[in-house]
């Protein structure tokens, strides 16, 4: 970000937090409102519904004296729009979730490490281009490159079955068709080497799960297939408080991922 930048970015968010706050924030809505809908324009929602998420947007970001946007580091490398695009991004999910219910994760893509979860979320459930993808990853993983965003979705890639890519796929196109990238996601055509890979992926993941204690396999339901709090799992399975929660949550993905690349290593042998 230039000193000239900072310095105006500065100023926005000092009036923000000043009495005569109105005329900031008009400003700020004036300069910001096409960033904030264009990221509500990438969950693809009816005009209706994407006004109610962008009204969402704005209350969000007005509470508590514009707290959240006083978050912002002026000082870091980060620059305001690519920070307020990952903001808005996030916000875009809570209000989705608030609507619609949480997302399902896959197991396998649940025992991936957290960067390549996100990438999961970025570039193939809401299929956002890959440079929008790489900027918006910024704001969190400032050293992020190219190539390593590029990893990453390889990864996930190879994480997927041919059935799971199609399904994505599928979603994709219901939403907008314009929006599926083919050097991203496969055909919809899978021949008999396709639904082998498939089976065999599933039987390993299947073998994998049947690995797990009861209770772990319970956990991994009830958070990424029922989409429950981790208050709320925490209280269905008297496991005291949400930390205790997320550490055994953890664990079991670390074991679910530790089996998973050990059945992989050991077919490649």
């Amino acid at each position: 970000m230039t000193g000239e930048q900072q310095h105006d970015i500065s100023g926005l968010l000092h009036r923000l937090n000043s009495t005569g706050s109105g005329a900031a924030w008009a400003e700020f809505i004036d300069r910001y409102t096409p960033l904030i809908m264009n990221m509500v324009c990438q969950f693809d929602y009816e005009q209706e519904r994407g006004s109610e998420c962008f009204l969402y947007i704005c209350e969000k970001l007005c509470e508590h004296r514009f707290r959240r946007l006083q978050k912002f580091n002026v000082l870091g490398k980060a620059s305001f729009q690519t920070w307020l695009v990952a903001m808005v991004f996030n916000l875009c999910v809570d209000w989705h979730r608030s609507e619609f219910g949480r997302v399902q994760m896959l197991p396998a893509i649940s025992a991936l490490p957290a960067f390549d979860r996100k990438v999961y979320q970025l570039s193939f459930e809401q299929a956002i281009p890959i440079e929008t993808c790489f900027q918006t990853l910024k704001a969190d993983f400032p050293d992020l490159t190219r190539e390593q965003l590029s990893s990453a979705i390889g990864r996930v890639y190879n994480v997927l079955t041919p059935r799971q890519r199609w399904q994505i796929n599928v979603r994709i196109r219901q939403r907008n068709p314009g929006k599926i990238d083919p050097n991203l996601l496969p055909s919809l055509d899978t021949g008999p080497e396709d639904d082998a890979r498939s089976r065999q992926e599933s039987n390993d993941l299947q073998q994998a799960m049947s690995s797990l204690s009861q209770d772990q396999r319970l956990l991994l339901q009830l958070r990424f297939r029922q989409g429950l709090t981790l208050k709320k799992i925490a209280e269905i399975m008297q496991l005291g408080d949400p930390f205790r929660v997320r550490r055994d949550l953890q664990n079991a993905l670390d074991l679910l991922s530790d089996y998973l690349k050990l059945r992989y290593s050991s077919g490649s042998e």
